[in-house]
């Protein structure tokens, strides 16, 4: 009797965790480029309201009930996927093909460079990200930016350190973008003019430099700084997410908008955005600007 109720007790847990294994069971889908076949890294995955990034092999591990999904890429084309036409769990991706004139430039003859953009305040302002959050800053064109090259990206980052009502903290890879400005919404358009952006995934707590690859002439359309969070992976809401971004008070118009992919949500103005409303109301600001500029060669 007491070997039944042994083999019992033993086949009862085997069932359990067979339970609780299926319960979180996934499946891992890989993203081609279709021309190249390398990897596809940090794309966005959609899955329903949920929103994943691939790594840096171009997998991703989603619900294994999932039947669709949806793909997002800067640098790809938009592509609704349906799992059960995919073979061997590989899905590839058809690059954008569009034309970006008078962008990028020859080797500058001076190495002098000049900060250009919002002035950067020493305030305790940050704003946190998370996986699926996009910041844009509009940057107007300037007559004596007539020649002179964009080197590089500047932003003003920090490392929150308490974490209150979170269960952890960790850190995420930021990807750093110049766009032109959408002819009919003026938000920042959808084409990247630095095949894609340059991803970071360094030192936070700092005035942090991102160089260009080369340089890119100023477009007299005037240029968005998009800074996009991301974690491989589901963002989960009970961590912290770091690095934030700093940002300054500012009595005139923002100039600053915000993308929230995790929610479906397209590009606000932070003039615009509700979220924003109370926190501007509470700080005696008629708006905010997140603290991001440029590099200018000379």
């Amino acid at each position: 009797m007491q070997r039944i109720t042994y083999y019992y007790y033993i086949a009862s847990i085997v069932t359990l965790l067979v339970l609780s294994q299926s319960a979180y069971c996934q499946k891992k889908i890989f993203l081609r480029d279709a021309d190249s076949k390398n990897p596809v890294e940090y794309a966005n995955v959609f899955v329903g309201n949920v929103v994943y990034y691939t790594d840096k092999d171009g997998s991703v591990d989603i619900p294994d009930e999932t039947s669709q999904i949806k793909i997002s890429h800067i640098c790809y084309k938009d592509t609704m996927v349906m799992l059960s036409q995919v073979i061997q769990n590989v899905v590839s991706l058809s690059p954008k093909a569009y034309d970006i004139p008078e962008i990028v430039v020859g080797k500058p003859k001076f190495h002098k460079q000049r900060y250009v953009g919002l002035p950067m305040k020493k305030e305790s302002l940050y704003f946190g990200g998370r996986s699926g959050m996009s910041v844009g800053v509009y940057l107007p064109y300037q007559d004596d930016y007539e020649g002179k090259a964009i080197s590089g990206i500047i932003a003003d980052l920090y490392d929150a350190k308490t974490i209150g009502v979170y269960d952890q903290k960790e850190k995420v890879v930021l990807r750093f973008d110049l766009r032109l400005p959408d002819a009919d919404t003026k938000a920042p358009s959808d084409y990247s003019l630095i095949e894609g952006g340059i991803l970071y995934d360094g030192k936070s707590g700092r005035r942090t430099s991102i160089p260009l690859e080369y340089p890119i002439s100023f477009p007299r359309q005037g240029i968005y700084v998009v800074i996009e969070w991301m974690v491989e992976g589901e963002c989960k809401t009970n961590v912290l997410y770091n690095p934030h971004l700093r940002m300054s008070k500012s009595d005139k118009p923002s100039v600053s908008w915000d993308k929230k992919a995790y929610i479906q949500q397209g590009w606000t103005s932070w003039d615009e955005d509700k979220a924003l409303e109370q926190f501007k109301s509470s700080l005696q600001t008629e708006s905010l600007n997140a603290n991001v500029g440029l590099l200018l060669y000379e």
